[in-house]
C-alpha cells in the first residue's frame, strides 16, 4: 500500500466516523425531543405536511419557515401541531391550535436556531394520532448574543400590532400578524454589563372571527425578534378580526380590524 493511499484512507475514515457521529447526535437529541414532549407515542410520517426553510440562513435569528397542510389529504383533521427545532437548547418552539376556518394551511413564520439542526412540525389528530415532517436548516447563533438594555427600555414601539387581512368571503383569504417586541431568550446578555438578561417574550397569540377561534399560537424563546405570522383562512362573511397576544409577564396587547375585504 502506497503512503498516498494510506494518508487517503486515512482522511476517508475520519470523514466517515465524523459523519456517523454527528448523524448519531442528531438522533439522539431527535429522541431526547420525542421522549419529552410526546412520551416516544408512535408519530408516523406525513406527505400531506409540509416544512420549508432556507438549506442555509445567514442569520440565525430571523430564520424563515413555511409549513403547509392539505387537508383534503390527511385522514383526520389537524388540531394542533408542535414546532420542533432538535438543535436549539429548548427544542419545543411553539405550539399552534388549528380553527375550523383555516382549510388547507399554510404558516409562515421566523425563528431563531442555535446551531445546524433538523426542524420538525408534528400534527396532532382529534384521535390523538401524530404525523410528522423535516427539514434541516444550516444556520447558528440566533439564540444568545448582546442586547442593549438601555435601548429596549426606552423603545415606546414595544408591544406595537401590526395586522393585515386581504382576500374574499368563501375564499383564500390571508392574515399578517407582526409584533414589535425583543423576544428575550434569557441567554443573552448586557451589551454593557455582560450580565445575563432575563426572558421576556410573546408567549401566546390568539386569533378570533366574529367571536370563533381562528388560530392560537403558543410561542418559546425559539421565535424571532418581533414575532411573525402569516396564515390562510376561509371566513364564511365579513366581519371582525381580533388578536391578543400575551407575554410571559402576563402583560396583554390586542389589536382588531374590521374585514372589508
Amino acid at each position: 500500500m502506497s503512503d498516498e493511499f494510506k494518508v487517503w484512507a486515512v482522511l476517508f475514515a475520519g470523514l466517515f466516523f465524523s459523519t456517523t457521529a454527528m448523524a448519531e447526535t442528531a438522533e439522539e437529541l431527535w429522541q431526547k425531543a420525542q421522549s419529552k414532549y410526546f412520551d416516544s407515542r408512535h408519530i408516523e410520517v406525513s406527505e400531506f405536511m409540509q416544512i420549508a426553510g432556507p438549506r442555509i440562513s445567514e442569520n440565525g435569528s430571523q430564520v424563515p419557515l413555511i409549513i403547509t397542510i392539505d387537508n383534503d389529504k390527511t385522514p383526520s383533521r389537524i388540531e394542533k401541531l408542535y414546532l420542533i427545532l432538535d438543535g436549539n437548547p429548548i427544542p419545543l418552539a411553539a405550539t399552534y391550535k388549528l380553527g375550523g376556518l383555516l382549510g388547507n394551511l399554510k404558516l409562515e413564520t421566523r425563528i431563531r436556531m442555535d446551531k445546524q439542526s433538523n426542524i420538525r412540525i408534528i400534527g396532532e389528530t382529534a384521535e390523538g394520532k401524530l404525523y410528522m415532517a423535516t427539514t434541516n436548516v444550516e444556520a447558528g447563533g440566533g439564540c444568545g448574543g448582546n442586547v442593549n438594555v438601555e435601548d429596549l427600555a426606552l423603545n415606546p414601539d414595544i408591544g406595537r400590532i401590526r395586522l393585515n387581512l386581504s382576500g374574499v368571503p368563501g375564499g383564500n383569504s390571508h392574515v399578517a400578524f407582526m409584533i414589535k417586541h425583543p423576544m428575550l431568550s434569557g441567554l443573552q446578555h448586557d451589551s454593557k454589563t455582560k450580565e445575563k438578561i432575563p426572558a421576556n417574550y410573546i408567549n401566546k397569540t390568539v386569533f378570533r372571527f366574529n367571536g370563533e377561534l381562528l388560530f392560537e399560537a403558543d410561542l418559546g424563546v425559539s421565535t424571532s425578534e418581533n414575532p411573525y405570522l402569516r396564515f390562510t383562512f376561509i371566513p364564511k362573511q365579513q366581519g371582525e378580526l381580533g388578536v391578543i397576544a400575551e407575554d410571559n409577564f402576563g402583560k396583554k396587547f390586542s389589536h382588531d380590524l374590521k374585514a372589508t375585504f
